[in-house]
């Protein structure tokens, strides 16, 4: 299986890990081998957005990228959006490639609100998770529907 498998995930993974811990035992775990769409729902449960969708481009078979993987860079982006935006939906598409591996969210009030929002805060906090993970980040965070698109070098596993 193909993955972003660069060296800081296991430093998120580390940091991560005792809130992970508290956040599955308020509900039921999301059991081994679930989608993407239910792990994901299930780790943003907590976040301002709701409903959260997700929908994945086909992989070739067994070259997808690690949905946990996945999951958590999904989790972190939203959480970063979290303080700067009203409820609203977030709609994820992720689009695996032979070099990289793209995240796009979309974010749209629910009370259909189309007003500029100051995100300075969110755009500081995406571009350094990109930058942390390798990666890039294009954001769009004026008028909503907001736009952020997050791509991953794509590597064989450590």
């Amino acid at each position: 299986v193909q993955t972003c498998a660069l060296p800081i995930w296991r430093h998120v993974s580390a940091a991560t890990q005792p809130i992970r811990r508290l956040m599955d035992q308020a509900g039921p775990a999301v059991q081994a081998g679930a989608s993407l769409d239910r792990q994901v729902r299930r780790r943003t449960a907590w976040l301002p957005f709701a409903p959260v969708t997700v929908r994945e481009v086909a992989a070739p078979a067994d070259r997808g990228p690690d949905p946990a993987v996945i999951t958590d860079v999904v989790e972190l982006a939203l959480h970063a959006l979290a303080g700067s935006a009203p409820p609203a939906r977030a709609d994820v598409e992720v689009q695996p490639g032979g070099q990289a591996l793209e995240i796009q969210l979309t974010i749209t009030p629910l009370d259909g609100a189309t007003v500029r929002v100051a995100a300075t805060a969110a755009e500081t906090a995406l571009a350094q998770l990109a930058a942390a993970l390798g990666g890039t980040v294009q954001a769009r965070l004026g008028a909503f529907p907001w736009r952020v698109r997050i791509a991953l070098a794509s590597r064989a596993p450590l």
